[in-house]
């Protein structure tokens, strides 16, 4: 039996840690048991319009919840 696709989504980051001055894009896998983001961010932009323009087209917008981490903007899947 082979291994479901990954389920692919991006998180956009306004001034996160390791980019401070910058909206951050990253392509995150979800699959059985785990979560993670690409090594490399997606992209590296300077206004939220810039990394929205990032996104593939057709993905549905999540807001961020309550629980998100404070730099998280929002979630496309």
């Amino acid at each position: 039996m082979s291994e479901a696709a990954p389920l692919i989504m991006y998180v956009i980051y306004c001034r996160p840690a390791d980019y401070p001055d910058s909206y951050v894009v990253r392509r995150w896998g979800i699959g059985d048991g785990y979560a993670r983001p690409e090594d490399v961010p997606l992209a590296v932009v300077p206004t939220l319009r810039w990394a929205r323009a990032q996104i593939p087209e057709g993905l549905f917008h999540h807001r961020r919840q309550p629980q998100d981490d404070p730099v998280i903007v929002e979630t496309w899947f």
